[in-house]
């Protein structure tokens, strides 16, 4: 697995069973992407990042409820 991490900037780190993935690295293009990067971004404490992507999905599904919730 060593050599995916090495091919793939976006994996963080694996072990023998996961594979962690820094998605704040994607280029979304459904609401569901950009909700997975903006939790990312919020992890990683960039919260006007995270707003941002929030804003997105709320502009195409002005009621999920996760987006509301994440902002």
């Amino acid at each position: 697995m060593e050599d995916d991490k090495q091919t793939d900037p976006k994996v963080l780190e694996t072990d023998d069973e996961h594979e962690y993935i820094d998605y704040t690295q994607i280029q979304p293009s459904t609401p569901r992407e950009y909700s997975a990067r903006a939790w990312a971004y919020r992890i990683k404490h960039e919260w006007e990042k995270a707003a941002d992507d929030f804003r997105k999905v709320l502009e195409s599904e002005p009621q999920n409820v996760e987006a509301i919730y994440g902002l």
